[in-house]
């Protein structure tokens, strides 16, 4: 009889601890969070062909370190590669140099992580072996394949997934295609996910045939839940429907008038945002 009693009372107690423990990691998946977007911070091009970051950007990054949000997303456009004529390789590693200085470093200096998205600046024409270079070997660096690095990749925080596409080029690969498939069908087990690209699903003014199509976008947009795609490119705020997918473009962080930043706050299932302008 006592034997029995201990036995049920060490099994009662094993379950009690089971539940404290997994119970405890099901609390902290739903746990609310919020973490901050930027985008398109770009630098200035002095009259004597020489960068420097905008003070905007600097801002931002005193009032993330500040704020303290859990991580911090880029969707892209870091620095300001020229398409009217080809930037010197050295011109290219001194925008790095001025990004990381002023944006990057302070920030994951005081324990905040950054993630990027490409954008289309940071690797036209000479600047994308450079790109491969700087940024291997970083927590997102190798990507999926581990040959691309920061083409895309993945990872779930608190029970939400945050998917980085490369739309850098206006196309997706097919492998990538295929792998954003399979993800977004993976999403259906979060409360919450958010896809982060740099072009997005939308045109503008100033690119109005610069959006995701074709079959990348047709997966977001006929998603089996809602989604939140996080971009930038267009450098002015704006939310737009499509099907599934509520796509934000960011307003540029590198801008001498109305630079912005974007607060993500999930409660829940719930998404909410907040714009801070400079």
């Amino acid at each position: 009889m006592n034997l029995r009693f201990l036995r049920g009372g060490f099994f009662a107690l094993l379950f009690v601890a089971f539940v404290l423990c997994f119970g405890g990691f099901a609390l902290a998946a739903e746990e609310d969070f919020t973490f901050t977007v930027v985008t398109d911070t770009h630098l200035i091009r002095e009259d004597d062909g020489s960068f420097r970051p905008y003070p905007s950007c600097e801002r931002i990054a005193a009032d993330i370190i500040a704020e303290r949000p859990e991580f911090v997303i880029h969707c892209g456009d870091m620095i300001q590669t020229s398409y009217s004529r080809e930037n010197s390789d050295e011109s290219i590693e001194n925008m790095w140099d001025l990004f990381e200085e002023s944006f990057y470093n302070p920030i994951t200096r005081a324990g905040i992580d950054v993630f990027l998205a490409k954008g289309n600046h940071d690797v036209l024409r000479n600047a994308e072996p450079i790109f491969m270079e700087i940024w291997k070997g970083r927590k997102f660096g190798n990507g999926i394949s581990g040959r691309d690095v920061c083409s895309y990749y993945s990872f779930v925080h608190k029970g939400c997934m945050f998917i980085f596409v490369d739309d850098s080029k206006l196309a997706v690969s097919g492998e990538q295609t295929e792998w954003l498939g399979k993800k977004i069908a993976e999403g259906a087990k979060c409360r919450a996910v958010f896809v982060v690209m740099h072009i997005g699903l939308k045109g503008s003014k100033k690119h109005p045939n610069d959006r995701l199509q074709g079959r990348a976008a047709d997966i977001l947009t006929g998603a089996p839940y809602r989604l939140t795609i996080l971009s930038g490119h267009h450098h002015k705020f704006d939310l737009s429907d499509f099907g599934s997918a509520r796509n934000i473009v960011i307003g540029a962080a590198g801008k001498k008038k109305d630079a912005m930043r974007l607060d993500v706050t999930v409660k829940g299932r719930e998404v909410y945002l907040h714009s801070v302008h400079y």
